[in-house]
Order: C-alpha cells, then structure tokens, then sequence
C-alpha cells in the first residue's frame, strides 16, 4: 500500500508537469448528427467548414451529408431559416464496384470535399463518391439542387489524406468568367502533378468557352511531388503556397529534400498558340524562407491570411512550418509573410537559369539582364495567345525566382521544440485608437501530437508574439473556421464545436494574460477575467489593454506555501517558456541539481530543504507572473503535529528507505562479486564495505 501510494504521488507529479499549462475548455455550443438522426453509432466525419457572415450561417460538409447552421448558435435548429440539412444518396452498385477494385470502404462512401460559396449566396461543392470527384450546386438557404451532380476531374480529389487546394474566383477572369482554380495530384498513382483550371463555361454552364489550363505533366521543374496548403486571389493574381521536394535548384542543395513555395499565375491567363498550348504562360514560384538563426524551418503545413488595417493595403499571410521530420525534436514555427513583399520578389527579383542540361545545376540571372521587354515572366498580358514562341521558350525556362521571399522581420514570430503545430486561423483586432501600423492579430494554432490549440496575439508593429493559452480540446479536429471578433469552430469525426474567441474565465488568477487578450478585462476587486464590455474602459476597477500589465505585476501577491523537508513541489508559471526566468530571493535562478527547470516554465523540488525556503519570482520580459513564499518548516518536522506533518515526516522516511534499500541492493551485488572472486583477498572486501559505507551517507540510522 506505502509503494501504491508512493506510485500515486509521483505520477501527479510527473502529470502535473507534462499539462501544467494546458486549460481545459468547453464548447459554448456543439452540433452532432444526433440532432436531427436518432443513430448514436453513426460517425459522420465533419470536415469543410466555411461561414456566409452576411446570411448568419455556417457550411459543413460530412460523409454524404451537407448541412447549414445558424452561426451565432450552431446547436438550434428549430428553424428552417437557422437551419437546413442535405442528405445525399450513394449509387450502391457503383460502391459495391469501388469495393472489388480493392478500395477501402471510407474511399468508396460519399464525401463533400470542398464548399465554395458564390456571390448570390449559392453553394458550389466538389465531392468524392466511389473515387469518382463530382461537382454540385445547391441554394444556399434550403441546399436543394439548383444543378445536379457532375463529374469533374481536377477540383477535389477522391484520394484520402492528399494535401490538395482551390478557390472559386468569379472576377478577373477571361471574360469575367467564373472559375475554380486548383492544385492538387490526380491519377491512379497520383502521377499528374497539376495547377489547374477547368475548362470555362459561359454563365448558363452548357459551352465551353475557353479549354482548360494546367502545369505541364512529367516536367518536375514545375511540381515535384507537391503537398498544397492554400490558395488566394489577389488583384490579377492566384497565390498557391505548398511544399515539393528539389529537383537541383542549385549545385549546392540536396536534390530530394523538401522545400517550401509560393507559386503566382495571371488569372486571364490563356496559354500559349502552339508552345505551352493549354499551359499557364504567367507561372513562377519562388521559396519561401523561415528560418531562426540560420537553422531552417522547411516545411510549410498551413496557411492563413489577414489584411494589414493600414494604408499600406498589404495582406498578411501567418504560415506553420516544421523542421525536417528526421530532426530528433520536432520542431515548429509560425512565420508572416507580406503581400508587397511577395510581389516585390515577383515583379523585381532575379531568375533561376540551368547552366547546361548535363550539369543540373542553376545559376542566378539578374533582372536587369533579362532582355524582353515589356514580357518579363510572370506578368500578365492582354491576350497570352498572341505571345512570340521565343517568349514562351523563355519563360518556360525561367520560373523559379533567384531570391527568396523572406518572412516579417527575418524571423519566425514563434518557434516550439517539440510541437507539431498544423491548422492556423486568424482575425485582426485595432485598438480603439486606430493608430497606424498598430494593429494586433489573434491566432489560433493547433498543435497535432497533444491536441491542443494554441491562442497566440502578434502585435504587428512591435514584431512580438505572446502565447496567451493553450486550449486542451477532447477530440482530433478536422478543420477550423472563424468568424471575425466573434467564435472559432472545429469540425471533428464526432460533431462541431462552437467556441467563443474570448474564453476568459479560463484564465483564472492570471491578470497579465487576461489583459493582453483584446477580448477579455481584468476585475481588480474581484481578482477574475472577464469578456470585455465597452463600459469596463471608462469604469473604476478594470484592467482593460496591455498598458495594464504593470498594473497586473503591482497586484500579484505572493502565494504561501507551508511545506517540510523532503517535500516534492511543483511551481507553475504560464508564459512563452523562451522568455521566463525565475528569481530567488532577488537572484536570477540557474539550473541546479536541487530543482528541475520545466521546459514550460515552471519549476519542480523533488527534496526540499530549509534552504529554499525564501521568495520565488517567476517574470517573462521583467513582468512579473507569479509568485510563491516556501517555508519549509523543519523545526517540527521530528515531531509531528498534524496529519499534513505526519505525511511530510512519512515521506521522507520512506525516501530514506528507498536509499537505503538502493544501497543495500549495491552492496550484495558487490558481495557476491566478492566471493567469486579469491575469497583470500582482504583488501578487495574491506573495499567494497568501505564503498558501501560510502553509499549509505550516513543513512544508517534509519535501521
């Protein structure tokens, strides 16, 4: 029972300090299939997710279902104007031949893969069923048919698990055609490697106007083995930002290792007359770079975008990235980058030249060297039909930039060890003040391997990111949408969750925090976080913006603790654990043999000694975040007077008895090795007591 006890005690130690800092948290609302189908057993696999702001509703696609919910409470559907629901029926002949083609039952079910919304309000969705894509047209109120399911190559894919991207985009296009521009990877074995746009119909969708455009198949200058993350329209411009493995980019890289991009096209892009006929004529790419101190994070997972609220009229992207997988921590990284910063690289940079087929090595051409004036590739022009052949040659070998598009400020805005961070969503928030280039963005980030989201605000112009929470979530999620100043969703195999952005209360005696959150107000006479009102700023008590956080140092009050020589303590401190130090008595703490340093912050005693009694102060930046006075008591700890006292004195006699048993163990070992040996020699046993005296450190008063 004393051993089980034991066993217990370290264990909350050691859980304590593997989620010291994770919060748990609970959905303000949570949509299930139970809802409206009484079939508990039944798993409908939420997975896209986009939010019509001006009809209220929220898009979610599931296995062969597709459903509309009210956005300000996804969980009433009491009404057919807050809710609808589409179920969609599987050919089972056409499943059944899916089967014996020797693919798994999830491949040969029903799936909405993608959901586009149009300018009317309308539903375009690509969906899978029995590995065949299809395109459909619902209306966005009721979801019925206003087109009936056709097949469609090129948009979604029917594959699980690909990393695949579009966006629907209606303006800029020839004749100002709608269109879905794609990447993604299609066949039997996913050989064509494909930026594409289908053919383009005229408005009543039954004549093709223009053929399709798409990247060359087999030339992995162009794509090689892409993963796709996103997809963004910008003035004339589409945006892809994936990762590919080098082909030889130059003699100095490793041909096969993995790099990220940013590949731009013209949307009236039209293809070439005879070369590159039905072929992006506008294509280029170029790497991305985040990296820390030369130390490169390769990969890019995901991406986001946001519009900098200033009269720059710059959109941001905010991108995760990992290091290597066969690195020996896992690392990741969340970096910015500019729009104009992107361009700049576009319109501006310098190319990439082969040197000679044989060689496979690219050198560096200046800008100003290129020779074609006016048809620089890359730019858009009238009609790409009417370029020369010698045109088209020379962009065809002049697509990837000779200059890497850097991120904001040349560095990672976050960086973790041992993380895997994935999905990113994010808002923008402007002070009351509006001041220029003030702006702060909120992101929600979430971390794979632990399940957890990350709740980060970057404060644009300063460059620094704070770790405000991380959120301990109860399932795998699927995706996530937000809707501005409001909620998050998560879509997972279960249900949807909907979250408000603030989760205040979550905080708890965290004031500094509390106050950094744009969303949430610290009470100082009630010592609590709550969701910010507009009267908190001009009310007595409230700790409403950053320029509080002062304010929220003078206000921590040291916590008391009352424990015993021998006693096992664990302090949290929850900040950016890269910026957190620990003060003793007014000096800085180092590592030592007498406590343990957490990779979070805190600070673990496994033995504690009167000589830690004092106060410790934990600081991010110089602010304070916490702080405890330990007083080990140990003039009454030989003589216990309380059951507390007792369990303090028990512990450390049974720590002692472990040494001791420890020690014990040494010396019967060293004593049977002893006796193998030539029982005569003396000397060798008094050697062994004396190491086993040794051992026992004087413990031996514990017999």
């Amino acid at each position: 029972m004393l051993i089980i006890n034991l066993f217990i005690y370290y264990s909350i130690i050691f859980i304590n300090l593997c989620n010291s800092f994770t919060i748990k948290i609970y959905p303000d609302n949570i949509f299930t299939w139970n809802i409206v189908n009484k079939q508990p057993s039944f798993l409908p696999s939420f997975g896209p997710i986009i939010i019509n702001s001006k009809l209220g509703s929220l898009y979610v696609g599931a296995k062969g279902n597709l459903f509309r919910l009210w956005l300000f409470n996804i969980n009433d559907t009491s009404s057919n104007n807050l809710f609808s629901h589409r179920k969609f029926e599987i050919n089972l002949e056409e499943r059944e031949e899916c089967l014996k083609m020797g693919n798994s039952e999830r491949e040969c079910d029903f799936w909405i893969k993608q959901i586009f919304i149009k300018s009317n309000g309308d539903l375009l969705f690509c969906s899978s069923q029995s590995m065949k894509p299809q395109l459909g047209l619902v209306d966005g109120n009721s979801l019925l048919d206003k087109q009936e399911l056709h097949t469609q190559i090129g948009i979604c894919s029917q594959h699980e698990g690909l990393n695949t991207t579009a966006i629907y985009v209606e303006e800029g296009n020839p004749n100002g055609l709608p269109a879905i521009y794609s990447g993604i990877r299609t066949g039997l074995s996913l050989e064509n490697q494909l930026i594409y746009r289908p053919p383009l119909m005229n408005f009543e969708g039954n004549r093709e106007i223009y053929p399709a455009l798409r990247t060359p198949i087999y030339d992995s200058n162009w794509l090689n083995e892409p993963q796709f993350v996103g997809s963004f329209s910008f003035g004339p411009y589409i945006y892809f930002f994936f990762r590919e493995q080098l082909t030889a980019a130059n003699c100095n890289n490793n041909k096969g290792s993995v790099i990220s991009r940013i590949a731009r096209l013209c949307k009236n892009d039209l293809g070439g007359k005879q070369v590159l006929k039905q072929v992006w004529t506008s294509f280029v790419k170029a790497n991305l770079n985040c990296s820390l101190n030369g130390f490169s994070f390769n990969q890019i997972q995901s991406v986001t975008q946001i519009e900098e609220n200033n009269q720059n009229n710059n959109n941001l992207f905010y991108s995760t990235f990992i290091a290597a997988e066969n690195t020996p921590y896992q690392t990741s990284a969340i970096c910015v980058f500019s729009l104009l910063e992107i361009n700049k690289v576009f319109d501006n940079g310098p190319f990439l030249e082969q040197q000679s087929a044989e060689s496979g090595c690219w050198a560096t051409i200046p800008a100003e060297q290129i020779s074609i004036e006016g048809r620089r590739p890359g730019t858009c022009q009238e009609d790409s039909r009417q370029l020369s052949d010698e045109d088209l040659h020379f962009a065809k070998q002049h697509l990837l930039m000779g200059e890497q598009i850097q991120s904001l400020g040349n560095t990672p805005i976050f960086h973790k060890g041992q993380t895997l961070l994935t999905k990113i969503i994010a808002t923008t928030i402007i002070t009351e003040k509006k001041r220029e280039n003030n702006n702060k963005v909120l992101l929600f980030v979430y971390e794979k391997r632990e399940n957890v989201l990350f709740k980060i605000l970057h404060k644009i112009k300063e460059g620094n990111a704070y770790l405000l929470a991380k959120y301990e979530l109860n399932e795998k999620i699927n995706l996530m949408a937000i809707l501005p100043g409001e909620y998050i969703y998560l879509t997972n195999e279960k249900r949807v969750e909907q979250y408000r952005i603030g989760q205040c209360s979550a905080y708890g005696k965290n004031c500094r925090n509390c106050v950094l959150d744009p969303f949430c107000s610290w009470s100082i006479p009630r010592g609590e976080c709550f969701y910010l009102e507009s009267t908190h700023s001009t009310s007595p008590g409230w700790l409403t913006d950053e320029t509080s956080i002062f304010s929220c140092s003078e206000l921590i009050k040291p916590t008391e603790l009352n424990v015993f020589p021998g006693d096992s303590l664990h302090l949290k401190c929850f900040g950016d654990e890269n910026k957190i130090k620990w003060i003793f008595n007014g000096e800085k703490v180092f590592e030592s043999d007498k406590y343990i340093l957490t990779k979070n912050g805190g600070l673990i005693f496994l033995n504690l000694t009167e000589s830690l009694s004092g106060v410790w102060t934990c600081l991010e930046n110089e602010n304070k975040l916490v702080e405890y006075l330990i007083k080990v008591d140990g003039e009454n700890c030989t003589k216990p007077k309380s059951l507390e006292q007792f369990h303090a004195v028990q512990r450390e006699w049974c720590r002692k008895m472990d040494n001791y048993r420890n020690n014990l163990s040494k010396w019967q070992n060293l004593y049977e090795q002893t006796n193998e040996e030539n029982i005569k020699s003396c000397p060798i046993k008094e050697d062994k007591l004396t190491q086993f005296e040794q051992l026992n450190n004087g413990n031996s008063n514990i017999l």
